[in-house]
């Protein structure tokens, strides 16, 4: 699990800490936990509260700067060392349900090991799960979904009793998500080739409002967006009656209109729910990253087209394509060759020089 703080959150870190220490965990050992602390945020208070997580599962870390927010900093601080170890992303303003642990793991064990991928390829597609249902209404991010009425508007779920069950949604919520370490070591490839050609391929992502209108056109989120539609990837998020999730994040509007919060799931309710147990994995709704429900093939067709506006290559395999494809791969002689609409060609494998037509 790792964790980066705001410079003013101290209350909202010391509740998210609380409600770790309160969980309720199926193995003896503790997740690892890695903390960064901004300037004002490593209070005596909140270090006498990590002295109940044992000191041989807890990295501390004091940045000055640059100061990064949870996703670039959570990044910079783990790499998987096997396809299976898996990161919990927690932004500091997020409170977790006691139950958060049992959701992941009954996920884990639903949709990733109890069918291998070669038989389920769609599962491989799968490249995390969200403790929070998306958001619905007025919001500070523009990351909302109401997923009842989507579903109740899709033709293929007409009829149906009840549209509490888990589905599958392109978009991610950085504050409270358990990243998968295959497609979380390719994405530091994507950003190490994105990086060295100082942003050198079309943001497919330009058309998209939410991207369109950022303050930074070149941010680590923007990037993984890319990586996910390219590449037909999604997140599995829970849905159960009353909106109630695994977490809640505490955010206050700066107007006079509060975000309206995700109440945290309760024992009885998480178990009632679940007493039939979880959908196949087949029957799982899942939602592209414009809302729309589609299904599977439809992500493949989707990421056909980003595919083809990140990479500017003549010639990019149709299937089982790596990352490094969108870039182009060096030729025999050493030398990156690409050559797309915009007529850029890179050459040199010690030295890199950009020409443009």
């Amino acid at each position: 699990m790792v964790i980066t703080t705001s410079q003013q959150n101290t209350g909202t870190l010391h509740r998210l800490l609380e409600s770790l220490l309160s969980a309720e965990y199926l193995h003896p050992d503790l997740p690892r936990l890695f903390i960064t602390f901004n300037p004002n945020t490593t209070t005596p208070t909140v270090l006498r509260l990590l002295q109940r997580w044992p000191s041989d599962r807890l990295i501390l870390r004091q940045q000055i700067a640059p100061l990064h927010t949870s996703f670039p900093g959570a990044l910079q601080s783990w790499y998987p060392n096997s396809d299976h170890e898996y990161v919990l992303v927690l932004q500091d303003n997020v409170e977790l349900s006691p139950w958060y642990m049992y959701w992941l793991h009954l996920s884990l064990m639903r949709y990733v090991y109890a069918v291998p991928s070669n038989e389920q390829p769609s599962t491989s597609l799968l490249t995390g799960i969200s403790l929070q249902s998306a958001p619905q209404g007025r919001s500070n991010t523009h990351q909302t979904l109401d997923i009842r009425t989507v579903l109740l508007m899709a033709p293929m779920y007409t009829g149906w009793t009840s549209y509490t069950t888990p589905y599958v949604w392109q978009d991610t919520l950085f504050h409270s998500t358990l990243f998968f370490p295959s497609q979380w070591k390719e994405f530091h490839t994507y950003i190490s080739l994105r990086e060295a050609l100082g942003g050198g391929i079309p943001l497919a992502t330009d058309h998209l409002p939410r991207f369109s209108s950022s303050a930074s056109a070149l941010s680590l989120e923007n990037y993984w967006l890319e990586l996910v539609l390219a590449r037909g990837y999604a997140v599995l998020y829970p849905n159960f009656d009353g909106g109630t999730s695994f977490a809640v994040q505490h955010v206050e509007s700066v107007t006079a209109e509060m975000q309206t919060e995700t109440p945290l799931i309760e024992w009885g309710e998480f178990f009632e729910q679940i007493d039939q147990g979880i959908p196949d994995w087949q029957d799982l709704p899942v939602v592209d990253f414009e809302r729309r429900v589609v299904g599977w093939d439809g992500l493949d067709r989707t990421s056909r087209r980003y595919q083809r506006g990140l990479s500017n290559c003549k010639d990019f395999p149709q299937e089982k394509w790596d990352v490094r494809d969108l870039f182009c791969r060096p030729d025999e002689g050493g030398h990156w060759e690409r050559v797309g609409h915009d007529h850029d060609v890179l050459r040199g494998s010690d030295e890199r020089t950009e020409h443009r037509n």
